[in-house]
């Protein structure tokens, strides 16, 4: 199998991307993508693509022509006389789709004529179905952040159905004070959600603290608990713990000892990680601090595993990806806020946090604690 960006065919024409595979007897299959998130096709543009792929391949290939919600090219590109002549040899791939029901897509300017062609899932699909299906953490990130590229960039809903969307839609649309109701509570939403991420939080540091001084008793005397929440923003909102019996790097602050912290990456209460957070930068350490900070990035790796480091960060890795972006969570954690049986998002935290420190505590004691 090879791979080509940018191939150059005849007339200065170029294929986005072109996938060449040469089976075991030397045949060779073409797959092309044409990229059309934006710009407008050039004359004859898809017609030259095809012409040139039966050229090449004969009956062994296929056009894909990826575009925002589904649109086919324009006659422009594609001559609709022509079109009938590529059933199986074309296809159009939305990068994402507006709603779950074909019929429900706001954007009626795609010509029937397309319907034979237009595949059924979309690029965001295909990444949730190759990151469900995927073992390496690193990659099923990558395909999650090209999911989300494709529902933000493209008009995917993160948050309804296409059925809940079509719902809202109507009764928006029934009455116009609906719209001035809508803009009053989207224009809220943010304090809203904050104030529900603020009282998970909140709730999530008294259980946090009950379950360590329960199941880690020997280090509860000299516990700190506490955390921070401004509203999503970035490393601003943050869980911590540490012992006070830890080595106070900078004097001039009651959190200037290395810590085990939940905090976020992104912009709103999304990009959850957690880790070893230190006060102090490496490059702003000691000749013999640094070997210290090496050395505590070498025992937490061989007793946590492999993980993500920088020059605070000893030891960081996310959270699941399921419990990972808050602003889709708001509703859930509301609920679990007020009902005290349902706690699946706070019990995969707390879990998270005690077990960590029941690992951590007892590396960091032995290289910053008081004995060390």
């Amino acid at each position: 199998i090879s791979v080509i960006t940018e191939k150059k065919i005849v007339d200065a024409r170029r294929i986005d991307i072109s996938v060449e595979i040469v089976d075991a007897n030397g045949d060779g299959y073409g797959l092309a993508i044409e990229n059309k998130p934006f710009a407008d096709d050039q004359r004859n543009q898809v017609k030259d693509y095809l012409r040139f792929l039966k050229d090449r391949y004969k009956d062994r290939f296929l056009l894909v022509y990826l575009s925002p919600n589904g649109e086919g090219p324009s006659d422009w590109s594609l001559p609709a006389k022509e079109l009938g002549q590529w059933k199986e040899r074309f296809a159009i791939l939305p990068y994402c789709t507006v709603d779950s029901e074909r019929d429900l897509d706001p954007r009626e300017d795609r010509p029937d004529r397309f319907d034979d062609f237009l595949l059924s899932n979309s690029l965001a699909d295909w990444f949730k179905k190759c990151r469900q299906t995927c073992d390496v953490d690193r990659l099923r990130w990558f395909l999650r952040d090209a999911e989300v590229f494709c529902q933000r960039s493209f008009g995917g809903q993160t948050m309804a159905t296409g059925c809940e969307t079509k719902a809202l839609r109507d009764f928006l649309l029934s009455n116009p004070e609906n719209m001035a109701i809508a803009r009053a509570v989207y224009g809220s939403w943010p304090a809203i959600r904050d104030e529900i991420c603020k009282d998970f939080f909140d709730q999530l540091r008294r259980r946090v603290e009950t379950e360590v001084k329960g199941k880690l008793s020997k280090y509860a005397h000299d516990m700190c608990f506490g955390y921070s929440y401004w509203g999503g923003r970035r490393w601003a909102d943050c869980f911590w713990l540490y012992r006070m019996s830890w080595r106070q790097h900078n004097e001039s602050s009651s959190r200037g000892r290395t810590a085990i912290c939940l905090e976020v990456e992104e912009i709103a209460p999304n990009g959850w990680l957690y880790g070893v957070r230190c006060p102090l930068a490496k490059e702003r350490l000691s000749d013999h601090d640094k070997k210290l900070r090496e050395r505590l990035v070498a025992d937490l790796r061989n007793k946590l595993g492999a993980a993500r480091t920088s020059s605070v960060w000893p030891w960081w890795t996310y959270v699941d990806e399921r419990y990972r972006n808050w602003d889709d969570l708001v509703f859930k954690l509301h609920r679990e806020c007020k009902d005290g049986d349902r706690r699946e998002v706070m019990d995969y935290f707390v879990d998270l946090i005690v077990g960590a420190a029941e690992k951590i505590i007892p590396i960091i004691d032995e290289i910053e604690g008081d004995k060390a």
